[in-house]
């Protein structure tokens, strides 16, 4: 989430599609060159590095956009958006397990980027705000928060549980045997 406050930022000038289809082609890109890496350096920069900014990209601008649809159970809907984004990674996860065990690792690799891309250039076209109704205010990084002390355990926080949560994520399958 360390290009947060440039997704925003991008996000405010162009709008909401444009940096989600920069962030589904880094991450079907970092999935498909991660099939080819023969050393740990290049696996780090495609699947570490590239599916990391795709994955900041393609999700934080969708975040609000759900909340603008809403004015009544908006918490129910972002429940049930939680719940169908854990209930698809493990499903993500068994499907890619199987893959492995079936073809390979790289295949499998390729067969998630191309899933990815399809699936996710599919609801970013679909994706639609309300930011022309309702016009909200966005400011993509707000350095007076820095010097907070809440703010910086939040931000502790937060990366230490994505990156127990994503490593598990991404790493399950390659492991598990």
């Amino acid at each position: 989430m360390l290009v947060a406050p440039l997704v925003t930022y991008l996000a405010r000038i162009f709008g909401t599609q444009p940096p989600m289809l920069f962030g589904v082609a880094a991450l079907a890109g970092g999935f498909i060159l991660a099939s080819f890496a023969t050393t740990t350096w290049q696996l780090y920069l495609s699947h570490g590095a590239l599916v990391g900014i795709g994955v900041g990209f393609t999700y934080i601008p969708s975040i609000p956009i759900l909340s603008q649809w809403f004015e009544k159970k908006r918490s129910l809907a972002n429940g049930i958006t939680t719940a169908g984004s854990g209930m698809g990674g493990i499903v993500f996860s068994l499907a890619t397990d199987k893959m492995i065990e079936s073809i390979s690792l790289a295949w499998s690799l390729r067969i998630t980027g191309i899933v990815a891309l399809v699936l996710n250039t599919l609801a970013v076209v679909l994706i639609k705000d309300r930011n022309s109704v309702i016009k909200p205010s966005q400011h993509p990084f707000d350095t007076k928060l820095l010097s907070r002390y809440e703010v910086w355990l939040l931000l502790l926080w937060s990366f230490g549980s994505m990156l127990g949560q994503i490593t598990l994520l991404s790493s399950g399958p390659f492991v598990s045997k």
